[in-house]
């Protein structure tokens, strides 16, 4: 019997085959929402199994910041958007002072994180709020997704983060922990970085463990130890939340898709 693929369906397989991936994309990710508690043993888990972020700052040697500008259309349909019919996400991000943002799509689909970036200049970003670029743009792929799906600056988020990555039980394992986490709306296509003290802050600590088959054996057994549970929370959902950026939207929308300030499809 011949299954009929959906519209919505059909679009992101189009979509996802004009683009290729990350190494590391295709890779399963859980979520944990953190008291301080399970902080300090996730994160010392970590210290004694894996390595280093090569791209680490700080005096710890693991940790850098992250800033971040989220997109979306009029109607926050990446907001809404839940279950089978989850759609990617875009952003624009830079890590700590850098010169330079990466242009990212992410998409969790059967479960598996997928990433497609491209490094390009700051002063780029004009390419994406009118200016013309030139023909071997590498970003011309995003400023095209963009217009197709009416995107637009939503929110900026910013945050600290640590992150340590490494090979367990024969499987790539990547740890990170966002926490003093800031948002704030975003008015126009600004270069992410720093957010002054009149930002929001969201009041909470997201690990992430990324592998490739299983969770490791000693991050299962601090899980278990401490009754963790996995939680698919998404900084951009909390960040829209927080700003009160979907006030008059989430009555009549969120009841007809059934979610409300929770993170489901969060990706």
């Amino acid at each position: 019997m011949c299954q009929i693929e959906s519209p919505f369906a059909t679009a992101l397989r189009e979509e996802e085959e004009e683009l290729s991936f990350e190494p590391t994309g295709g890779i399963f990710e859980v979520k944990f929402l953190l008291t301080e508690e399970a902080m300090l043993a996730l994160t010392e888990c970590a210290r004694q199994h894996l390595a280093p972020d090569p791209h680490a700052m700080s005096a710890e040697g693991d940790g850098y910041t992250v800033h971040s500008l989220y997109l979306d259309d009029e109607q926050f349909a990446t907001y809404f958007a839940s279950g089978t019919e989850r759609l990617p996400k875009y952003r624009i991000r830079r890590y700590g002072d850098a010169e330079t943002v990466f242009l990212e799509r992410k998409s969790k689909p059967d479960g598996k994180v997928k990433k497609h970036r491209t490094l390009v200049h700051a002063e780029d970003l004009a390419y994406l709020d009118g200016v013309e670029p030139p023909e071997d743009w590498s970003g011309r792929w995003f400023r095209k997704r963009m217009r197709k799906r009416g995107l637009h600056p939503v929110c900026f988020i910013s945050y600290n983060r640590t992150a340590r990555l490494g090979q367990i039980e024969d499987q790539y394992v990547r740890f990170t922990l966002d926490k003093d986490i800031l948002c704030t709306p975003a008015l126009n296509m600004g270069l992410p970085g720093p957010l002054n003290g009149e930002a929001t802050r969201l009041n909470t600590m997201i690990a992430e463990i990324k592998f490739e088959h299983s969770l490791p054996a000693p991050f299962a057994e601090v899980v278990e130890r401490l009754s963790l549970v996995p939680a698919p929370v998404s900084k951009y959902k909390r960040g829209v939340e927080a700003c009160s950026l979907v006030s008059a939207l989430l009555g009549g929308v969120a009841h007809k898709n059934g979610v409300g300030g929770d993170d489901l499809g969060a990706n």
